[in-house]
């Protein structure tokens, strides 16, 4: 009867640890997916590129080092830009980004992701400024997602005229001369000369 106890807790204990170890492993991962929708964008843009993701990871944007801001920073229009987790199940944070002016270090606003359950982030509804590697990274991001460069297409080389070509448009010169000439004819007060 005991150590049928002690197996029923050692198992529960396993059980939550090997639920928690990967819990724990996952802030200093790339999300699986993330969106961003904002100015220039036209919907919600799915962001998939290892690289890209990379550069969204838990603190690589946001920087947690210096801490929230002591007041609302004065912005713009900002991007929002959702992260996804657990095989793009779990929506951990929202980050709203706001650039600033050439030189000066960019904003996000940070909440916590819908599904977080219990005690929120300490910078849940805080602003935060974007760390350089963020900042830099969110520039490639957009670059790659608001009005990007239209895929350039083959140049079209001028077709010659050819002989048929300029026959044909002599046929059809000829057929409007005469349909003129006909309906002239017809009009009354003209002269059937």
């Amino acid at each position: 009867m005991r150590h049928s106890r002690l197996f029923s807790m050692a198992l529960a204990l396993g059980l939550a640890a090997a639920t928690a170890l990967p819990a724990l492993a996952w802030p200093d991962q790339p999300p699986d997916f993330a969106t961003i929708a904002g100015p220039g964008i036209v919907g919600e843009v799915k962001i998939t590129d290892a690289s890209l993701l990379a550069s969204l990871a838990l603190g690589a944007v946001e920087d947690f080092g210096t801490g929230p801001l002591a007041a609302a920073p004065k912005v713009g229009e900002g991007y929002v830009i959702t992260r996804y987790f657990y095989g793009g199940t779990f929506n951990f944070a929202r980050l709203t980004y706001y650039p600033a002016a050439a030189g000066a270090p960019g904003y996000v606003y940070f909440e916590d992701g819908p599904q977080l359950e219990g005690s929120h982030t300490p910078y849940d509804g805080r602003w935060l400024y974007v760390t350089a590697s963020g900042a830099a990274a969110l520039q490639k991001i957009l670059e790659t997602v608001v009005n990007p460069a239209p895929a350039s297409a083959p140049a079209q080389r001028p077709v010659p005229w050819t002989a048929l070509g300029w026959a044909a448009l002599l046929a059809a010169c000829a057929v409007a001369a005469a349909g003129a000439l006909a309906l002239r004819r017809r009009a009354p007060g003209t002269n059937p000369a």
